[in-house]
């Protein structure tokens, strides 16, 4: 069955397929084809990027990040060197529909996102003030909200100590909920709550996998999604609003 969010996504991909036009060389798209494959740009297309231009590798590399909405250099190395490259490029095809890359070479993430949301010294001085955008807001669940949280610091703390990787058990996450939740009396709608909070992070790419030992990887995306100075802010007032309606977060989020 088809959703209004599948056309929506289908229009995306149409759009920019149709904005970028045909590309010449490699313009494969499959995400691993592409991962696997050198990109070696013919001497036109070098021609290309001196004037700013995308090459057809840097054409291939941003339908994919549109596909996909983020990409990791450790699982796509290639795909995420062309991106680099040709970082000025993309921005400049992403501001034309109110888009921004956040481009993070250290870290080796890079993702799209709303141009409103980057910083004031991140937007051209006198850009275009236009805020629709191809990009659907939606509103998380409270307790999913709350959950994401609970994983934010914990990867924040595990990130200091120097873990190159983040990884969290289940009984973890749902040992930290607990300090900011009144007691339950059903175990099992503790865990199905946790469970489908999961799922749905792992859809928004912040979860990523099981490990060996049932543990959950944490995306390194979560870093961009609450910055430190707010989170015990924040994870204070969650505490607040869950010791008065607790109860209620839980029922919001068994109502799927």
């Amino acid at each position: 069955m088809t959703t209004d969010d599948d056309k929506t996504d289908d229009q995306t991909i149409s759009f920019f397929d149709e904005m970028l036009g045909p590309a010449t060389g490699n313009t494969s798209t499959d995400l691993d084809g592409l991962a696997d494959e050198a990109f070696i740009p013919e001497p036109n297309e070098l021609e290309s990027e001196a004037s700013g231009m995308l090459t057809s590798a840097g054409r291939s590399a941003l339908v994919h990040l549109m596909r996909q909405g983020s990409i990791l250099a450790r699982n796509y190395g290639k795909v995420f060197s062309v991106i680099v490259n040709e970082a000025a490029a993309i921005r400049s095809w992403l501001t034309e529909v109110n888009l921004d890359m956040l481009l993070d070479e250290r870290a080796g993430v890079a993702f799209i996102r709303d141009k409103s949301d980057a910083s004031p010294e991140e937007e051209d001085e006198g850009g275009d003030q236009d805020t629709t955008s191809l990009l659907a807001k939606r509103t998380m669940k409270l307790y999913d909200t709350l959950v994401l949280l609970v994983l934010r610091r914990h990867y924040q703390e595990r990130d200091v100590a120097g873990d190159a990787r983040v990884w969290v058990t289940f009984n973890e996450i749902d040992n930290d909920l607990k300090t900011f939740l009144p007691p339950s009396n059903s175990e099992k709608s503790e865990e199905r709550n946790l469970n489908g909070a999961i799922k749905r992070l792992k859809e928004k790419r912040l979860i990523m996998g099981v490990g060996a030992d049932e543990s959950y990887e944490i995306s390194p995306l979560i870093r961009y999604i609450v910055e430190p100075g707010y989170l015990e802010n924040m994870l204070a007032e969650f505490h607040r609003i869950a010791q008065t309606y607790g109860s209620d977060m839980a029922e919001e989020n068994s109502d799927e």
